[in-house]
């Protein structure tokens, strides 16, 4: 018996590599070595010092100023930059003491609203069916 996972082999390589060039732009920002990272957290974790002990939850949020002041990224860009960071520090063991605000971004989000129906356009789709779906909308639209 053979047990296979989930996504083919090809979708796990890129994912691997978009986490790789994610997390690369955190190193960038931060200026130091995953393991450099790794090892100021645990000795950040046994300190008194409460600036000292919080250094990567600030520097968390002041990376998701740094890509909301990029200019060309939408909502959903910043938070995808932002993933990698967290689950790194949570996958060795060290998660960040992050609140529920320091992910939300506060860049403005686009609604695009395809098309909108009105009351005449309903009748004329339905005006070319059978009776059925016209007397449903008929009766939908007689409520609103």
């Amino acid at each position: 018996m053979s047990f296979t996972s989930g996504g083919s082999s090809d979708s796990q390589t890129e994912q691997k590599e978009n986490y790789r060039n994610q997390f690369g732009v955190w190193q960038d920002f931060i200026k130091m070595t995953p393991t450099e990272q790794v090892n100021k957290r645990m000795n950040d974790l046994t300190t008194t010092n409460l600036n000292q002990r919080q250094f990567f939850e600030n520097k968390f949020r002041e990376f998701k100023e740094y890509l909301e002041q990029c200019g060309n990224l939408k909502a959903l860009a910043v938070r995808t930059l932002l993933t990698p960071v967290a689950s790194f520090f949570s996958r060795n063991g060290l998660s960040l003491n992050l609140k529920r605000g320091d992910w939300a971004s506060t860049l403005p989000q686009q609604v695009i609203q395809k098309f909108k129906l009105t009351k005449e356009d309903i009748k004329q789709m339905y005006a070319h069916g059978n009776l059925r779906p016209q007397f449903t909308v008929s009766a939908v639209s007689k409520r609103t």
